[in-house]
């Protein structure tokens, strides 16, 4: 019973990191700096240095803005990928610094998630202006915008399943074959019923007939909140400078 409650909680924990935000910042220099982010830290071979200054920004931002529970929420849901993937990259290495590497750069991808989560989701609309406006493909920004909100509808409806079944005493492989099979049919119902809602409303259709320079006519919104986003690019491509040349002037 107890071991089922526990993985109830594990996906209210997961609805609570993928639950719409509170945050009105830009959401073009929220995803400007998130992708420039993830470049620099490919580009520096996931170097640990670069990746604990990311962290540290985020979670400097996340403490200022008061969404520090999403970010309590998002480590408490990955542990168990951060302990596996850790794990794993020690057992094909032997290498503690791969392990470190292999967990920091999970929870950088953690921490910039909740970034981007942490944007007020019911406002779809800018959240187009600001991927087009990155030259992201209309279609493709419409399906990851999705893929994002259909997260939350699942982890809320999984936990559903898990403490509804928690309540009849069964063994341990039946209870595990009764969620995966609620689950699954749940997963599949809503699947089908968003197709057919973007059918109906003939989504594909507006977005291929959409003015391709439509987030032309968005303007961009500077405050305290996108100021810092300008300051910590600057900041993180200046470090990753830093590094590069360090690194270069050793050899």
């Amino acid at each position: 019973m107890l071991r089922e409650i526990r993985l109830a909680a594990f996906f209210r924990n997961a609805e609570k990191f993928t639950t719409s935000g509170t945050d009105d910042a830009d959401p073009r220099f929220v995803f400007s700096y998130v992708l420039l982010s993830f470049i620099l830290i490919n580009l520096s071979s996931f170097d640990l240095k670069l990746m604990l200054a990311v962290v540290a920004i985020s979670l400097a931002y996340s403490a200022l803005t008061n969404n520090l529970r999403r970010v309590k929420s998002s480590i408490i849901v990955a542990t168990p990928f951060i302990i596996f993937f850790s794990a794993s990259s020690f057992v094909l290495t032997s290498s503690y610094t791969n392990m470190l590497r292999s967990s920091i750069f999970l929870l950088t991808i953690i921490f910039l998630g909740s970034l981007m989560l942490n944007l007020i989701f019911s406002n779809l609309i800018s959240r187009l202006f600001s991927l087009h406006f990155l030259r992201v493909p209309l279609k493709i920004a419409l399906a990851l915008l999705i893929a994002l909100r259909m997260l939350n509808v699942y982890s809320r409806d999984l936990a559903n399943i898990i403490e509804i079944h928690a309540i009849n005493e069964r063994r341990r492989m039946e209870f595990y074959r009764k969620i995966l099979k609620a689950g699954v049919s749940v997963i599949m119902l809503r699947a089908i019923s968003l197709a057919e809602n973007l059918y109906l409303r003939d989504v594909h259709g507006y977005i291929s007939n959409y003015p391709p320079n439509f987030s032309s006519d968005s303007h961009l919104k500077l405050g305290p909140k996108e100021i810092y986003f300008i300051l910590a690019s600057i900041g993180i491509v200046i470090f990753y400078l830093f590094l590069y040349l360090s690194f270069y002037s050793q050899l």
